[in-house]
């Protein structure tokens, strides 16, 4: 292995430029991928390579071969040293010898290379991944960050090397963050993002999760790096500076940092945008206005810039956004107001609507009311009988020891931390921070004096009442509290949980066809009301307002785009899938198709009620103008906290839709 170190490390050396190795440059570590892939070594032998090629191995290795080392991880040739390079046609070339005239002076003495300032978003990027992701903080999953991140730094190193492939681009990634604790939340035995086993590069020891989450998040970034030219092309600028953004806290102050630093702020038509409208822009991220998660930023020689936001999404099979009752009661009395405005509805007849629409979700939230309660009798069962024995069996019975220990014992004493939970505003959009909890508050609520240790007893008694208290108990602690029950003879709450989600169903069905009992009119075409108010929150939803670009981030041209790991949804793309160029048109043309329940298929759901799939419909037109009803979007309704979980409504693409999205990139 250490002559073939000593080999690599000239060829290396030789390829680059001025000779000088860094390790910190991504150009630098592409080239080594070449380096090795042109050797033809086995993949096996490419990845311990790479892994075994630290700064301080590298050194060790590059001193006893008469190589020393510059700084800043940087090598070059140590005087009087005599390796040599074979060249192409089999001649040896003297390395580091002036008179060399076959080859750059590859390690001829350079000069320490410039350190490069970090900047707050780098190291804001750098904290999130050696740090990896923290439950109830956003973006909501470790998939989702891994994605946003590093799709980021995919762009980075395709603007230093362009020709490089997808598959070096994954090993690249995985090289170097594979094993940072955010990468190590990738793993797992399940391909992401619909991926086939074919699709995944062959990269022996690293986990399918790993492997189609990377592979994600270069696609992702090379549709990053292509958009950023594509606007440099449209703008006319050369010997830009592109710099990737993550929407956590600081990467948005970065954002706005940049802006009022700016020359001047201009779209991909070159109009000038005002810093004032930038910022509100910025402000609005993860909202309607600008339901973006990252951002690129690009500055032209002059110091003017141009900002891409961008939706990341792992593919187009992923949930594009989630909802509530009353964020959508809201959305119908907008809808309601603007059909009085244009005269197509009384006030008495508005009124009258909205006031059922208010009825519907106040009797969705009852019936949550009465899900809780439900749900909540296992927690209060176990509560009121909780004994030696009962704790006994939940530490050593092999469904519930992992659970108890991380969820019980290890968190509810003094010191222990619970991560936020989610929390939801009206509009369904996830509340930052979420909601907080406080180990020692729970303790002290069932008797625990500060100074002391907890009994079990109080642990699990404060465990308890934490799960009924939290809005939206994670899916472990659910998962605890009902094989505790069923360890100790609980009530079986199942046919309760499954009525109470038949009838929010059946509710939801019940108010659409109330609506739809009335029509109105759209620019001369009759339209049912409840068609028009679920056309009304689908083209929320799905940020159609790109299509017709009103307000916003939609306003700008090609300033916003939903990237589906590589596949683009931008206003262009809706416009040709759908034919139309405004809402109305799309609302002329839409229509929703009766729920149908969705029953579970294994374990102790199966065969029971889990949700609902409501397949919302558009008349979609061809290039020739022919019509065809296609199936856009589902509207689901399921728990994604378990069998006693609330109901949450969710939005995803249909197949269908996804072909064509596909078909008009």
């Amino acid at each position: 292995m250490n002559d073939l170190i000593k080999k690599i490390l000239i060829e290396w050396s030789f390829r680059l430029d001025d000779g000088m190795i860094n390790l910190h440059n991504p150009k630098h570590i592409i080239i080594l991928s070449e380096v090795l892939k042109d050797m033809k070594l086995p993949t096996k032998v490419i990845l311990e390579v790479m892994s075994n090629m630290t700064e301080s191995e590298a050194s060790e290795k590059a001193k006893k071969m008469g190589l020393v080392h510059l700084g800043g991880g940087s090598y070059g040739k140590e005087k009087g040293s005599q390796a040599t390079h074979q060249t192409k046609d089999g001649k040896l070339v003297k390395v580091g010898d002036k008179q060399t005239k076959t080859g750059p002076n590859v390690f001829s003495q350079p000069q320490k290379p410039a350190e490069t300032e970090t900047t707050e978003n780098e190291k804001s990027q750098q904290n999130h991944i050696e740090k990896g992701f923290v439950k109830g903080a956003a973006p909501g999953n470790p998939g989702s960050m891994y994605n946003e991140i590093m799709s980021g730094k995919v762009a980075d190193l395709i603007r230093e090397n362009p020709d490089s492939s997808d598959e070096e681009l994954t090993k690249l990634i995985i090289e170097k963050y594979g094993n940072t604790r955010l990468g190590k939340q990738q793993n797992s035995k399940t391909r992401a993002g619909g991926l086939k086993k074919g699709d995944l590069p062959n990269i022996e020891g690293v986990s399918n999760g790993l492997l189609s989450k990377t592979l994600i998040a270069v696609k992702s970034g090379r549709r990053k790096a292509e958009r950023a030219k594509e606007a440099e092309k449209d703008l006319g600028w050369e010997n830009t500076k592109s710099e990737e953004f993550f929407g956590d806290k600081k990467g948005l102050e970065e954002q706005r940092k940049r802006v009022r630093n700016a020359k001047k702020i201009v779209d991909l038509d070159g109009n000038e945008i005002s810093q004032e409208e930038m910022l509100e822009i910025i402000d609005s991220s993860g909202s309607g206005d600008n339901p973006s998660d990252t951002a690129t930023i690009i500055t032209s020689d002059d110091g003017t810039i141009t900002i891409l936001f961008t939706s990341d999404k792992d593919s187009l099979d992923a949930i594009i956004s989630q909802s509530s009752a009353k964020a959508e009661s809201t959305q119908t009395d907008d809808a309601i107001l603007s059909l009085v405005d244009n005269k197509q509805l009384s006030q008495e007849e508005a009124e009258a609507i909205a006031g059922e629409r208010r009825n519907f979700a106040d009797k969705k939230e009852n019936t949550e009311r009465k899900l809780k309660k439900v749900t909540n009798k296992p927690s209060e069962f176990l509560k009121e009988n909780i004994s030696d024995e009962m704790i006994e069996k939940a530490k050593t019975e092999k469904d519930t020891k992992k659970h108890f220990e991380s969820r019980v014992t290890n968190r509810f004493k003094p010191g222990g931390k619970i991560s936020s939970t989610v929390l939801f505003d009206e509009d369904g959009n996830k509340i930052k921070g979420g909601q907080k909890h406080d180990p020692e508050d729970y303790l002290k609520k069932v008797g625990w004096k500060e100074g002391t240790e907890p009994t079990e007893k109080q642990q699990l008694e404060a465990f308890l009442l934490y799960s009924k208290t939290a809005e939206n108990p994670e899916a472990n602690t659910q998962k605890l509290v009902s094989r505790m029950n069923k360890q100790n003879g609980g009530p079986d709450v199942s046919e309760s949980v499954e009525n109470i989600r038949k009838e929010v169903i059946k509710d939801e069905q019940e108010h659409i066809d109330f609506l739809n009992e009335r029509e109105i009119e759209i620019d001369g075409k009759k339209v049912k009301l409840g068609n028009f108010v679920s056309g009304n929150n689908i083209w929320k939803q799905g940020h159609f307002d790109a299509i017709s670009g009103n307000k916003g981030v939609h306003k700008h041209r090609g300033m916003f785009e939903v990237n589906n790991g590589g596949n683009s949804i931008t206003g262009e793309t809706l416009k040709k899938v759908f034919g139309v160029d405004n809402k109305n048109q799309f609302l002329q043309n839409f229509e929703v198709e009766e729920a149908t329940e969705q029953k579970g298929v294994s374990g102790k759901q199966k065969g029971k009620v889990t949700g609902s799939t409501r397949i919302v419909y558009a008349i979609v037109k061809d290039k020739k103008g022919n019509k065809t009803r296609i199936p856009i979007m589902e509207k689901r309704q399921r728990s994604k906290e378990g069998e006693l979980g609330k109901l949450q409504t969710v939005y995803k693409w249909t197949k269908d839709f996804q072909q064509l999205v596909k078909d008009n990139q």
